[in-house]
């Protein structure tokens, strides 16, 4: 069985809102993968990075590939410095 992955576009003025509420509500229900479109993101913070840390765990738990597109490399090299870049796949 085949499934098509979910696309979520994240804005950057309400990044850390989409991730704990559209993407984590997302993660319940999605089957396969989850795409997130950060072409809008320029940067990461602390809160943000913490989300993500916990949206690969929710992920990792219901078998879940979670693929981020399009970032950035500021984006890219902040979650490389975190450990984080191992738990998603990234493509453009």
């Amino acid at each position: 069985m085949t499934t098509n992955p979910v696309c979520i576009r994240l804005a950057p003025d309400c990044l850390l809102q989409g991730l704990q509420g559209e993407v984590m509500a997302a993660i319940q229900t999605v089957e396969g993968e989850l795409d997130l479109d950060l072409a809008a993101v320029l940067r990461i913070d602390s809160a943000v990075a913490r989300a993500l840390e916990q949206l690969a765990a929710a992920a990792d738990q219901r078998g879940i590939r979670v693929r981020l597109r399009r970032s950035n490399v500021d984006v890219y090299k902040a979650l490389l410095l975190l450990g984080l870049v191992r738990r998603f796949t990234f493509s453009d």
